[in-house]
């Protein structure tokens, strides 16, 4: 139960691409923080204006990470699906179908490979 709950849980965030909206979106607050700041800056120096420079250069890379893997939602459903029935499966053969282990042996007739009656 743990397990596929963590299952989904992990489908729905990689559905919403919810690590890598959240990093864009941490990044978007830095960058408007680091203009703010070296704006705010009245004779920036060379050190000052090398890290505003490579805040803003990571930019491209940042985009990249976002759009890099697109979300295949039919292959996610059609493995969700696929998930959900074979774990329907293994609830049905768990059951035993209401048949008796024991009862079920009883009744079969012996087999000539059977090595019970050599012994």
């Amino acid at each position: 139960m743990v397990i596929d709950f963590i299952r989904q849980l992990a489908v729905i965030l990689d559905t919403l691409k919810f690590t890598r909206r959240s990093v864009l979106i941490a990044y978007g607050y830095l960058l408007w923080q680091v203009v703010l700041w070296y704006t705010s800056v009245p004779d920036p120096t060379a050190e000052q204006t090398a890290f505003a420079g490579i805040i803003l250069g990571i930019a491209p890379a940042m985009f990249a990470f976002y759009t890099q893997k697109s979300t295949k939602y039919f292959e996610l459903a059609r493995a969700s699906r696929l998930h959900r029935q074979q774990r329907q499966q293994r609830e049905s053969l768990d059951d035993d179908a209401g048949v008796d282990d024991e009862s079920f042996w009883e009744d079969t007739e012996p087999s000539e490979f059977d090595d019970t009656k050599r012994l």
